[in-house]
């Protein structure tokens, strides 16, 4: 594979070049070319627009920071980088004249003209393009905070405390700010902060507990693995969120039926978008049920301007690298205004442990969050409201290209929002009896995509002893029959965008 690393006035030469130059470089986003400037900000310059979309980040590593910073030249700076690429052929591209040559590091330094000379000859010998786009690009959300993450880790790294450092303490007061409850507990995961609380609920068997098939397994996996039993009831065709009317009668079958105690209720935000809580909680209410709200994809979202995960009794999300707030490991946190709940979770989240590590009160689990993650989710935390903002404009985006051909074709079905809820977009997904012919081109031009999810959770092999059988619930098996993600994430330009529309739209008749 060829690198070629753009110097900041390769870049700039760029932007002055004629159209159809720049036209045969962004070409609809054929392009992967890697590339490295001095100064971050550079990347907001006015004008660089789809020609930025081409480009792949490449940063500096951050030893190499201070002695930029004392360098007159950043040449060399450049070659360091560029040798954490993966092996391959490697070109600094310079407006500038250079008769370096090739360097004792293996890259050759170009002239941008001579660069320009070479592309068209590997374009006219069907060189190959990039693999793929990314679904989720974390690297240009890496670009923008890189030096502080850095600062944050080595932070970490000075003190030693990669368990329940002060950081993590730091991270909980953040999250329940942003949130607007009392309480946050930092945790090892989105399942670990499931199974937190449902421990602290007293989940058990003969317990009857309510919950979506339409989500990830963990959602479920975390009643069963109590003894509790997952009470699967459908969902909404439109928000593909728990459907309250079939709830309320799931609650009421549970207890003609007698044999379980129906505890309470697991409502899934899914893909950004916070359930019916309104609804909800009026059952709960009802039926003395608790909430425990899986936030797992919507931390941040709300309703009438309450955020999620704030709805429950208990809140639970996951901060998964892929999610809207990712770590770049495993971690979660939970959330609640209940003091004494509060506790409980925090001592779980230690086994159980009471006023030392030696004093066990109940059963636990080790589901803390390690330091260095609680370092980074501060830092990502600190620009997330702005990412919000793009995750919504992303989506609007793709509404404005694609409601047109929904609208003409009648066999497109594209994300409900209702009046005053606000999603933070996990994904992006649609819904359409030809999903597989979309996914077929997309693929064709690299361009990825995902199906969340193909099998509902009560026909999965694992829940098989719940009794459920096909046709149960055919809201849910619907959706997954015919749903499809596409890339999503806030750095995903309206080219790039309007690109893969109009490959969609080309699938249709």
């Amino acid at each position: 594979m060829r690198h070629a690393i753009f110097l900041a006035d390769a870049i700039e030469a760029l932007l002055r070049a004629p159209e159809d130059v720049l036209h045969s470089l962004t070409g609809a986003g054929d392009n992967d070319w890697e590339f490295w400037i001095p100064v971050p900000d550079r990347l907001r310059c006015p004008g660089l627009g789809a020609l930025a979309n081409t480009f792949r980040p490449l940063t500096i590593p951050g030893a190499a920071v201070s002695e930029f910073n004392e360098t007159t030249s950043y040449l060399d700076i450049v070659r360091r980088a560029a040798r954490t690429l993966p092996s391959g052929a490697i070109v600094i591209v310079t407006a500038q004249f250079s008769n370096e040559g090739t360097t004792d590091a293996g890259e050759q330094v170009l002239p941008l003209e001579e660069w320009l000379t070479l592309y068209a000859q590997d374009r006219s010998a069907g060189y190959p393009g990039p693999s793929h786009d990314p679904f989720i690009d974390l690297a240009r959300q890496q670009l923008r905070i890189r030096h502080r993450l850095e600062e944050r880790m080595l932070q970490v790294l000075g003190h030693g405390r990669y368990i329940m450092g002060k950081e993590i303490e730091e991270l909980e007061e953040h999250l329940a700010g942003f949130i607007g409850v009392k309480h946050a507990i930092a945790c090892g995961s989105g399942t670990d902060a499931l199974l937190m609380g449902l421990l602290a609920l007293e989940a058990g068997p003969g317990d009857a507990v309510f919950t979506t098939p339409f989500t990830f397994f963990a959602t479920v996996e975390t009643i069963a693995l109590l003894g509790a039993t997952p009470v699967m009831v459908d969902i909404d065709p439109l928000t593909l969120n728990i459907d309250p009317e079939k709830l309320e009668h799931a609650v009421a079958d549970v207890m003609k039926r007698g044999e379980l105690k129906p505890r309470g209720i697991v409502p899934v935000d899914l893909f950004g978008l916070p359930a019916d809580y309104d609804a909800i909680r009026s059952i709960a209410t009802r039926y003395d049920l608790w909430i425990i709200e899986d936030a797992a994809q919507a931390f941040g979202a709300s309703y009438k301007g309450k955020r999620c995960p704030s709805f429950g009794t208990i809140g639970a999300t996951s901060f998964f690298p892929a999610k809207p707030l990712g770590a770049y490991g495993d971690a979660g946190a939970v959330f609640t205004d209940d003091d004494e709940l509060a506790e409980i979770l925090r001592s779980i989240r230690i086994h159980g442990q009471g006023v030392d590590r030696y004093n066990n009160i109940r059963i636990g689990l080790n589901a803390r969050m390690d330091t260095l993650q609680a370092a980074i989710l501060l830092e990502k935390l600190h620009i997330y409201p702005e990412e919000i903002e793009l995750r919504q404009a992303v989506a609007q985006t793709y509404l404005d290209y694609l409601r047109p051909l929904a609208e003409r074709t009648g066999e497109l079905q594209l994300p409900f929002i209702p009046e005053e809820y606000h999603s933070v977009w996990a994904q992006f997904s649609i819904r359409t009896p030809h999903f597989a012919a979309i996914q077929t081109a997309l693929s064709k031009h690299g361009i990825p995509t995902a199906r969340y999810y193909p099998v509902p959770m009560h026909l999965l092999d694992a829940m098989a002893y719940l009794g459920y059988h096909r046709g149960d619930l055919p809201q849910a098996e619907q959706a997954a029959a015919d749903i499809i993600s596409l890339p999503f994430h806030p750095y995903l330009t309206k080219e790039r965008i309007a690109r893969y529309c109009e490959i969609i739209a080309s699938v249709f008749p």
